[in-house]
């Protein structure tokens, strides 16, 4: 008897992909009468009868050595008569008279894996809508089970007949991989520090304060890590961008990293990266509203040089830019910091000293 459960979903699939015949002789035979056979035997993983026989299997039939018994590779649907017949003799009958059928189904296993997996997947997740319409009562039900169940959103609203948000539902996979990506950091901290691991902090702290969950201040202390186990500027600069942001949009006072803030303009200077070059313009028309509030103590003469520097910065990428869009795009963005500050402020900078210099 097999040790390994089976489910019905993947006997069903295995079935039918190999078009309701036995995998071995080729001939038609019944989802009722069938049995999923482990063409290599799974007894060699608990019971060998000597310590190398796995490998002597995997020899005689040339397979990888990351061959996995238990998986979709090694299942095969037969008659009761062949399997019994079979059993070992693929091994230890000097006569080979059962190779043929096993290397045949070994080959027809991993081609019709794909496949295998499609039909049961699919198939599984028929039932579970099923089941779960045959529970769900109101949109609470569906909440309860979507956080229960693995299977998704649009499965559930095609078989439940009440009309259904599907921005509502959308929350709950949302926060649940939210939770899941938190607590992988506060476990494990950051482990690599490239361009993947930013984009998944950069997507769960805008998560975090737009949802206001109050995890902020972890996901900051993280991009500072992050920051300081980096060389790369660009990737720098967009990770201060989402730390600066994400103070503001939590009305966190930018104070304390004033000085980070302006050394963050100055290095915009040379600049030829497009979305840094953005993220500093949109930094900017939020620094000036900052200004306005007297929640940052940097000068207005400070805040004109800043915006003439990216202004400046911003006409070099639009001459070396080649399209349109992107042309239009950077001149919006110099619009936006044109309009930024009235221009009786600059007559009236004048004759005011600068306080931060950019030479």
């Amino acid at each position: 008897m097999s040790r390994q459960n089976i489910p019905q979903f993947l006997r069903y699939a295995i079935w039918f992909a190999h078009g309701k015949k036995s995998g071995y002789e080729g001939i038609p035979i019944s989802f009722e009468d069938i049995e999923i056979d482990h063409i290599i035997p799974e007894r060699v993983l608990y019971n060998p009868r000597e310590p190398d026989e796995f490998e002597k299997w995997k020899e005689k039939y040339n397979l990888d050595n990351d061959f996995d018994i238990y998986g979709i590779e090694n299942l095969c649907p037969s008659t009761r008569k062949f399997n019994l017949m079979k059993s070992d003799n693929g091994l230890y009958d000097e006569t080979d008279a059962f190779k043929k059928y096993i290397i045949q189904a070994l080959i027809k296993a991993k081609q019709l894996k794909p496949k295998i997996e499609e039909l049961y997947n699919k198939n599984k997740k028929e039932s579970d809508a099923r089941r779960i319409k045959a529970n769900i009562n109101n949109i609470e039900d569906i909440k309860k089970s979507i956080k229960s169940a693995n299977i998704d959103i649009k499965t559930i609203i095609k078989a439940v007949d009440e009309p259904i948000s599907y921005d509502e539902i959308t929350e709950i996979e949302e926060k649940r991989k939210y939770d899941k990506i938190l607590e992988k950091y506060r476990v494990n901290g950051i482990l690599y520090f490239n361009y993947g691991e930013y984009l998944e902090l950069k997507d769960c702290i805008r998560y975090s304060y737009g949802k206001n969950l109050g995890d902020e201040t972890f996901w900051i202390r993280l991009i500072d890590t992050f920051m300081d186990k980096i060389e790369n500027d660009v990737l720098k600069k967009k990770l201060f961008y989402e730390k600066a942001f994400a103070m503001f949009k939590t009305e966190k006072e930018w104070t304390p990293i004033e000085i980070e803030l302006l050394e963050y303009f100055k290095s915009i200077r040379n600049e030829g990266n497009m979305e840094v070059l953005e993220q500093s313009a949109n930094l900017f028309n939020i620094f000036y509203g900052e200004f306005q509030r007297n929640r940052v103590i940097s000068k207005l003469s400070s805040v004109i040089e800043i915006r003439e520097l990216l202004s400046n910065a911003l006409d070099s990428k639009i001459l070396s830019s080649e399209t349109h869009s992107r042309i239009t795009q950077l001149k919006f963005k110099k619009l936006m910091l044109n309009l930024s500050i009235k221009p009786e402020d600059i007559i009236e900078n004048n004759d005011m000293l600068v306080s931060y210099s950019f030479a």
